[in-house]
């Protein structure tokens, strides 16, 4: 067994992705358990009411999982291999040395595009700071928004049907019923070759990151006191002590990487009132004669129209899906947001209807003072047990 202990001290902004620790492990080995323990402070923030939370990952990325993978592989198999294509310049962001692999970068890379971007998105679709940051997670706001878009962004292309008679117009339906009625669309390939009798048919490697365990913890503001000045304010802080136990055997080369994001509750300045008062007509009310048909909960709002017309004018209008107001709700305050300061409070959705990632402003909104006193600053530990077949070969040096 060995029990190597990852330390770090870390000050990141609101909604960053912010690395921690990376841990390498060797084929054959099996992590036991991680225990990780750290205290996070906010600096001094505006809002005496609304709280935050801190989530921590701990993943197990493969050689294979990067974006190089090829070249990982040549480097196991050619000693001549020493991955100089993969050096970049020194970086405190990700606590790299020039000349070298940055490991920490490749590894959030593929862990972001896998787990923090829905379809479609860059992994650095948002980056705080812009262009050169750490990626950002989203403001994790759930709502009737989810499905939200530009009227633009709707096909407004006919169908081609193949066929111009009954016949053909018959037979193009019968089909789009059959696979309706068997669900093929959510099929995998494994699912379709099952219903011929074969079954364990091999997977292909998803070259994914493995979640080996998440944490997320919620405080509220609390009162603290500014030594210098005796001037009272408000801050969030954590203390954290969470423990993994659940064996994972590793097949690969790879390294077990620990991140961190702090995420505070916000409302979305941009919306003008309840997505509810759109529920104007039989339709919108979704009747069980209608369920079969997805499309029916579908509604368009014309420009200057709507819960956000303000925001998306001369565009075209906006669709949304009604179905998204059931399934994740709504916000709601009975105030003007333009005249208050600490109502944590983001600048979205934007213009193009983007609802998802704030920008640096909105997180610099949230606390008293500018930079540097705009951040989160936390230390912590991770105990990591794994059981191999390395010992220490080496006494300890005097120095």
């Amino acid at each position: 067994m060995r029990r190597p202990q990852h330390r770090w001290q870390v000050r990141h902004r609101p909604w960053q992705i912010q690395p921690i620790c990376i841990a390498p492990v060797l084929p054959g080995e099996t992590l036991k358990n991680i225990l990780f323990q750290s205290r996070a402070v906010t600096d001094p923030i505006k809002s005496k009411l609304i709280g935050w939370w801190l989530e921590y990952y701990f993943f197990y990325c493969k050689h294979r999982d990067l974006d190089a993978r090829d070249t990982m592989v040549n480097m196991a198999l050619e000693t001549s291999e020493t991955l100089a294509s993969l050096n970049e310049a020194a970086s405190f962001q990700y606590f790299h040395y020039a000349s070298h692999p940055n490991f920490v970068k490749l590894c959030l890379k593929r862990i972001v595009e896998e787990y923090f971007r829905v379809e479609g998105e860059a992994w650095d679709v948002a980056l705080l700071p812009v262009t050169t940051g750490l990626p950002m997670a989203a403001i994790d706001d759930m709502s009737w928004m989810d499905s939200m878009v530009p009227s633009a962004s709707m096909p407004d292309t006919d169908i081609d049907m193949t066929g111009t008679d009954t016949v053909d117009i018959d037979a193009a339906m019968n089909a789009w019923e059959y696979m309706r009625a068997m669900n093929l669309t959510q099929m995998s390939y494994e699912d379709y070759l099952s219903t011929f009798g074969v079954r364990g048919a091999q997977r292909l490697e998803p070259h994914k990151p493995e979640l080996l365990r998440y944490v997320r913890n919620w405080t509220y503001p609390s009162n603290t006191i500014d030594p210098t000045s005796g001037a009272a304010s408000s801050a969030c802080s954590w203390s954290i002590s969470e423990r993994a136990d659940k064996d994972r055997f590793f097949t690969e080369p790879g390294w077990v990487i620990g991140c961190t994001i702090a995420r505070p509750k916000v409302y979305l300045r941009k919306q003008e009132g309840s997505m509810a008062d759109g529920l104007n007509s039989a339709l919108n009310w979704l009747p069980a004669i209608m369920r079969d048909d997805p499309w029916t909960s579908l509604k368009k709002f014309a420009d200057n129209t709507g819960p956000v017309g303000t925001v998306n004018t001369d565009a075209g209008g906006y669709w949304v899906d009604l179905r998204d107001l059931l399934l994740y709700g709504d916000q709601f305050w009975n105030f003007d947001p333009a005249l208050v300061t600490d109502g944590s409070f983001v600048d979205l959705p934007t213009a193009a209807l983007q609802r998802r990632y704030a920008v640096s402003a909105d997180a610099d909104g949230l606390f008293v003072s500018a930079a540097p006193a705009n951040q989160v600053r936390q230390d912590g530990i991770a105990h990591l047990s794994i059981l191999g077949t390395q010992v220490d070969q080496t006494v300890t040096s005097i120095g």
